[in-house]
């Protein structure tokens, strides 16, 4: 049975916690793409793309990484997952924080998506399998109401659609060029 949960005055039935990961993921990706597809600094992008990495890295840091830290089937890879993060982050603030010119910015954007699709893949693959195997159902359920409470206190659910990109419009670019044979 899926619990519900408020979200901005609608009822959202709560996903799986993985399927939410993983959703984030898509989106993070579509992101960056979005940003090199375009060659150039895009702050609004940028500001968009920041916002969700961080609020993503803060539930699974907060929610799903504590319950595993200490499996030793999955150890090594949560603690290696708060080591991607931490790079993550520090890349992130260098394009936030450094004035750099637009190629280098470009540069560390693209070692930037790099990182985070090498962490994506990881979790997906390698990660994500072992936790399900660890974390009942019921568990596993409530760490997705976590997840989904704790990013829309992070992300002020309130502000969403005011001057982003939205998720669909992110996707609905993503398909078209897939369609024109660029591939994600």
């Amino acid at each position: 049975m899926e619990k519900q949960i408020r979200s901005q005055g609608k009822e959202e039935a709560v996903k799986d916690v993985f399927e939410i990961l993983k959703n984030d993921h898509k989106l993070v990706k579509n992101l960056f793409q979005e940003i090199m597809k375009e060659k150039e600094k895009n702050e609004e992008i940028f500001a968009q793309l920041k916002s969700e990495l961080e609020v993503h890295m803060e539930a699974e840091e907060k929610h799903l990484y504590p319950r595993l830290e200490n499996e030793e089937k999955i150890r090594e890879l949560i603690l290696e997952a708060y080591e991607e993060h931490a790079l993550g982050k520090e890349l992130m603030g260098k394009l936030e924080g450094d004035p750099l010119d637009e190629e280098h910015w470009l540069t560390v954007i693209k070692v930037t998506s790099d990182v985070i699709d090498h962490h994506i893949e990881e979790e997906e693959k390698l990660m994500f399998p072992k936790a399900k195997q660890i974390i009942g159902r019921e568990e596993q359920q409530s760490i997705a109401e976590a997840v989904m409470r704790q990013k829309q206190v992070t992300s002020g659910a309130g502000e969403e659609g005011m001057g982003k990109i939205s998720k669909e419009e992110i996707e609905e670019e993503t398909e078209e060029d897939t369609e024109e044979g660029e591939s994600i």
